[in-house]
């Protein structure tokens, strides 16, 4: 009787761990890009977002961006890398940005423009 009711459980919850081990090994951005393995390494996509944070080293910055189509990315908050700490000047906290993303492997990924909108 036991049995009976063990391979189902397992047989629900096996899938799962499948899934989750691969992304929990990952620490970047690609853990958000579903599908992004289509995507040539190299490339650049512009995407609109709201600055919520600033990196004090002006090596990150937080944005609450838009849903991203070409990264099959949903809208989220996230960190991503600045290419240089000048890219940061003149923003803050609260400005409306359009965004450059330049697309350097399978999971990583660098502003390289970005303006105020």
């Amino acid at each position: 009787m036991k049995k009976v009711v063990l391979i189902p459980i397992l047989a629900l919850i096996f899938p799962f761990v499948l899934c989750t081990a691969p992304m929990a090994s990952s620490h970047s951005h690609g853990d958000h890009n579903h599908g992004a393995a289509e995507t040539p390494e190299g490339k650049v996509v512009t995407a609109m977002g709201l600055v919520t944070a600033l990196n004090p080293g002006g090596k990150s910055i937080t944005l609450k961006h838009e849903p991203i189509r070409e990264l099959n990315w949903p809208a989220m908050t996230m960190a991503l890398a600045l290419e240089s700490p000048d890219l940061a000047k003149g923003l803050k906290v609260g400005d409306k940005v359009a965004f450059k993303l330049k697309q350097l492997s399978a999971t990583d990924y660098v502003i390289t423009e970005i303006t105020k909108h």
